[in-house]
């Protein structure tokens, strides 16, 4: 079984010359970690010269077997929980400061990248709270800032780069309907992305270390609804604020 798995992946990188692979579920009591330390290492060493990103679908902070295992990238979701939490009644910066740090914190723990998200295919239909204005209303602009900024790679989900309004049966051929874009999140993620590529201090690195640090700041007024953090590496320095008032 574990030699034809391998061989399935190995027919992805042969055929459709893939960059990695996104593995569902990978937190199943029935799939052994060991099969994982000894099949991502064989496929980062398949191709010469070829990197191979893989990523788990579970939080490696609470499956802390999986830290590893080999992935380069897991999913925080435990972050994301909070952040629906906090969703669209939020108001104040403290919330947000706790679970940025509680994130961070562990992160620090782990050799692994995180990926940070605000929807994907199983929030975006699944739930009761589907769209990003359901789940986050006028806060999804500046949680969308915080997703880029702040630690790891972010998943930007199909539709979300125009707003994320539509509920998107992955079931069925769902069309994205780009007829009305959301132009504020349209802009707001065209410019993440390029700040997100071109300045050192956002990229992303597994080892905690090798990321830039991430240090807030204190305002003097308003303080109660701004969160702001600085982040620096050699030359390039990034400042965050979010205003989380009306």
């Amino acid at each position: 079984l574990t030699q034809a798995m391998n061989n399935c992946l190995k027919f992805w990188i042969d055929e459709a010359d893939v960059d990695g692979f996104r593995c569902d579920y990978v937190s199943s009591p029935n799939i052994p970690v060991s099969y994982w330390q000894s099949t991502i290492p064989m496929l980062k060493a398949y191709r010469p010269g070829k990197d191979i990103t893989m990523m788990g679908e579970a939080d490696f902070s609470d499956v802390t077997a999986l830290q590893a295992a080999g992935f380069d990238y897991d999913y925080a979701w435990g972050f994301q929980g909070k952040l629906q939490t906090y969703g669209a009644t939020g108001s104040y910066a403290t919330p947000i400061i706790t679970y940025s740090k509680d994130l961070l914190s562990k992160s620090k723990a782990m050799n692994v990248s995180r990926m940070l998200y605000l929807t994907n295919h199983d929030e975006n239909w699944n739930y009761d709270l589907k769209t990003l204005n359901q789940k986050y209303g006028a806060n999804k602009y500046l949680l969308t800032v915080l997703s880029y900024t702040l630690w790891g790679m972010p998943l930007l989900y199909n539709g979300q780069e125009i707003g994320g309004n539509q509920a998107l049966n992955y079931f069925e051929d769902t069309k994205i309907d780009w007829s009305q874009p959301d132009q504020k999140m349209l802009n707001t993620v065209r410019t993440l992305a390029a700040i997100k590529h071109s300045q050192a201090a956002l990229h992303d690195a597994a080892a905690y270390a090798d990321n830039a640090e991430v240090s807030f700041l204190t305002t003097t007024n308003n303080n109660s609804y701004i969160t702001a953090y600085r982040r620096t590496r050699d030359d390039s320095e990034v400042v965050v604020l979010l205003n989380t008032s009306t």
